[in-house]
């Protein structure tokens, strides 16, 4: 049986509204699935400038974690942020990332298949468009992203992966995520908060010479103000509207 980890990362402003489909859409699979989260005990709407912060109790961080179950969670506090003039902060971003594959390693090497993911990520919205994302062709030392996120950067003359969400074998995440930790931590960690975890990401492959690659299928970004529709009845909404909304910052 295939085994599937699911890294969970980031602010958990979205999970009540995605979580029955985040994890109906991975049991559908049939595979052993093990989820792995470092999440945030405080949301981020950028609506207002600078950022605003909105705390999340200690009773729904509880909630999340029992929901998914996962193998192994941590929970970053907004203390180490630092805003930046532009007002978008991604230090804990970064750090939610690396820590959300290093806890699926420090557990067990062995899975077929590891999903960097948020919580306001879906795919689908079939069964059969869900498994042909997940179980895309996997090849070694490849990061995949959805076809419909890759960015195509001159910059790094190739397409690049997105942070929403990155698919790859155990090895090439685990990989990835070593070589962003050692990136960031010899490099102006300041400047790439400027410009996103894109560009660290990809900076992070240049330098284990990790190739990229994208996988088909259609993709759905929830906005937590969006709370009048679902994913099972309105999949086709987001995947149709995410990207205008994502222009806006909320």
């Amino acid at each position: 049986m295939k085994r599937i980890a699911v890294c969970l990362y980031g602010q958990p402003r979205t999970w009540k509204k995605c979580g029955n489909y985040i994890e109906d859409s991975y049991s559908s699979l049939g595979y052993e699935t093990d989820y792995f989260i470092s999440t945030k005990d405080y949301n981020e709407y950028m609506n207002i400038d600078g950022g605003n912060y909105v705390d999340v109790s200690s009773s729904e961080i509880q909630e999340l974690i029992e929901f998914f179950n996962p193998v192994r969670y941590n929970v970053l506090s907004k203390k180490p942020e630092h805003p930046r003039p532009n007002g978008w902060v991604y230090s804990n971003m970064f750090r939610s990332i690396i820590a959300s594959i290093l806890m699926c390693r420090e557990h067990s090497a062995d899975y077929d298949v590891v999903v960097l993911t948020r919580f306001d990520v879906a795919l689908g919205p079939t069964v059969d468009q869900f498994r042909q994302s997940i179980l895309h062709n996997v090849e070694p030392l490849t990061i995949y992203s959805n076809e419909r996120l890759c960015r195509n950067w001159p910059e790094f003359g190739k397409v690049v992966p997105d942070d929403t969400i990155m698919i790859g074998q155990s090895q090439s995440m685990f990989i990835m995520a070593d070589a962003l930790l050692r990136f960031l931590s010899t490099n102006n960690t300041q400047d790439y908060e400027l410009l996103g975890p894109n560009v660290a990401v990809s900076k992070a492959m240049q330098l284990c010479n990790l190739a990229s690659g994208s996988f088909p299928g259609n993709i759905a970004i929830i906005r937590p103000h969006e709370t009048d529709k679902t994913l099972y009845t309105d999949f086709k909404y987001y995947a149709d509207h995410w990207r205008s909304l994502s222009l806006k910052k909320v």
